[in-house]
C-alpha cells in the first residue's frame, strides 16, 4: 500500500470514528484502559510481593554486600583483615559485623512452675553486633516497636526480635515464641552450660526472619560470654556508597577475604527461593494478563465485525467508486489503533499518576513482605506492543473477510 492510500484510509477511518457512538466508544476505550492495567498492575503486585521481602532482607539483613562462613565451618577465620579493608575503602558507606550463637531462652522463670509444668522457652540466636555499625547498616533501631534501642557496651541488656513474642505471634506454636515479655521484663538464656539473666530493653519487628528470631546484645559482652573472639565474626554486612557497584566491592572484599569467607551480594545470599518463586509469580502473571488480552481482543473482533457488517453496503459502494481493498481495511485497522492506543494512553497516566505513587507511598502488607508495584519502562513497552499488535490483529481479521465478498452482493446486503 503506497502512501496515499493509506491516507485515505485513515481519513476514512477518522470520519467513521468521529460518527460513531460516543458511549460505545468510551466503553471500548475503558475496556482497553482495564486490559492495559490488568497486563501491568496484576504482575507488578504478584513481582513486588516477592521483591518488597528482597528488598527488606538487603535492608534490614544484609546491606549490600553480605559476608558470611564458609559452609561447615563455624565462624570467619581473620575477620579484622575483611573489616579494615572495609574501613580503607571510600566506596564502603558502613560495615557491621555479627556473632553469633544458638540459645534457649527462656521466661517467666521467676515464677513457680508445677511439678507437671516447664519454664516457657524458644530456641534463638544470640547476636554479638556493635549498636551503632549495626544501626548504620540496617538501620536496627528503627524497627524497634517497643522500648529502646540499647548503646555501646551496655552489658546485660538486649533487644529481642518480635519473632520469638507470643504477643507478636498469636498463631504460633506454642514452645516457638515466650509469654509476658516486654520492655523491663527478663529473659534468661543458655551459655555455655549455664544461664544468665537479660534486661529487654526493646523489641525489633521485621518481616525478615533472620532479623525477627534475634536477641541482639553489645559485642564486648558477647565475646565475653562464649570466650570468642573479636577476629572471628560469623557475618559481616556490608552498605556500600551510593552510586557504587556491588561487583567492584565483592571483588574488593574477596580479595581481603582469600579462602577464609564467602563473599556475595544481596541477590546472591538469598540464594534461589525468591528467584524461584519470583519465575513462578511471574508466569502466573503473564497467564492472566493473556486471558486480559483475550477478552479485550475478542471485544475488538465483535465491535469491528459487527460495525462492518453493519456498512456493508458502504463498503460495497466505496469498492464500487474503485476504492480498493486495502485502503478501506486501513480504514478499520485506524479504528483498532484509536481504541488499543488511547486505552493504552490513559492506563499509562493511570499508572504512573496514581497507581505507583499509591503503592511506592503506602506498600501492600503481606505476612512475610511489604509488597510494591514492580514495574519497569521495558516491562510496560513490551506489554504495550503485545497489547497493540493483538488489538491490531483482532480488528484486521474481520474486516479481511468481509471486504473478500462480491461487490455486488454487499451492495444489495446478499450473503
Amino acid at each position: 500500500m503506497d502512501l496515499n492510500n493509506l491516507r485515505i484510509g485513515l481519513l476514512l477511518g477518522f470520519w467513521q470514528l468521529k460518527r460513531a457512538n460516543a458511549w460505545t466508544t468510551f466503553l471500548i476505550v475503558f475496556v482497553m484502559t482495564l486490559t492495559f492495567l490488568n497486563l501491568v498492575v496484576v504482575s507488578g503486585i504478584l513481582i513486588g510481593l516477592v521483591q518488597g521481602s528482597s528488598d527488606s532482607y538487603q535492608r534490614q539483613y544484609s546491606g549490600d554486600i553480605l559476608v558470611d562462613k564458609n559452609p561447615f565451618t563455624k565462624y570467619i577465620s581473620k575477620g579484622n583483615d575483611i573489616l579494615s579493608a572495609a574501613k580503607d575503602s571510600k566506596e564502603i558507606e558502613a560495615a557491621s559485623a555479627r556473632y553469633l550463637e544458638g540459645a534457649v531462652v527462656q521466661s517467666d522463670f521467676t515464677k513457680n512452675i508445677k511439678a507437671n509444668e516447664v519454664t516457657p522457652q524458644a530456641a534463638a540466636t544470640i547476636a554479638g553486633i556493635e549498636p551503632v555499625d549495626e544501626d548504620r547498616v540496617t538501620g536496627l533501631s528503627k524497627l524497634v516497636v517497643a522500648g529502646k534501642y540499647f548503646d555501646r557496651s551496655e552489658f546485660n541488656s538486649a533487644v529481642i526480635g518480635s519473632g520469638l513474642l507470643a504477643e507478636y505471634n498469636p498463631n504460633a506454636i506454642l514452645g516457638e515464641t515466650l509469654k509476658n515479655v516486654v520492655p523491663g521484663s527478663k529473659v534468661r538464656i543458655s551459655v555455655n552450660g549455664g544461664y544468665i539473666d537479660l534486661k529487654i530493653k526493646g523489641i525489633v519487628k521485621s518481616k525478615v526472619g533472620d532479623v525477627n528470631r534475634r536477641i541482639y546484645i553489645d559485642r564486648d559482652y558477647f565475646t565475653q560470654l562464649y570466650g570468642r573472639s573479636i577476629n572471628n565474626p560469623n557475618e559481616i554486612a556490608i552498605k556500600i556508597s551510593p552510586g557504587v557497584r556491588p561487583e567492584s566491592v565483592k571483588l574488593l572484599l574477596q580479595a581481603a577475604a582469600q579462602e577464609n569467607a564467602l563473599v556475595q551480594t544481596a541477590r546472591e545470599s538469598q540464594g534461589s527461593f525468591l528467584k524461584d518463586i519470583e519465575a513462578t509469580f511471574s508466569l502466573l502473571g503473564g497467564v492472566i494478563g493473556g486471558i486480559a488480552i483475550m477478552v479485550s481482543s475478542i471485544t475488538i473482533f465483535i465491535v469491528i465485525f459487527i460495525n462492518a457488517l453493519t456498512r456493508k453496503k458502504y463498503i460495497g459502494i466505496l469498492k464500487a467508486i474503485g476504492i480498493k481493498n486495502s485502503v478501506i481495511a486501513a480504514s478499520y485497522l485506524a479504528q483498532a489503533l484509536f481504541y488499543s492506543v488511547a486505552g493504552i494512553s490513559v492506563g499509562l497516566m493511570l499508572l504512573y499518576g496514581s497507581i505507583k505513587p499509591y503503592f511506592d507511598a503506602n506498600p501492600i502488607n503481606f505476612p512475610f513482605s511489604d509488597g510494591i508495584l514492580a514495574v519497569t519502562a521495558t516491562g510496560v513497552a513490551w506489554r504495550v506492543i503485545i497489547l497493540v499488535g493483538a488489538t491490531v490483529a483482532a480488528g484486521i481479521l474481520p474486516i479481511l473477510f468481509i471486504v473478500r465478498k462480491n461487490t455486488l452482493n454487499l451492495i444489495l446486503g446478499r450473503e
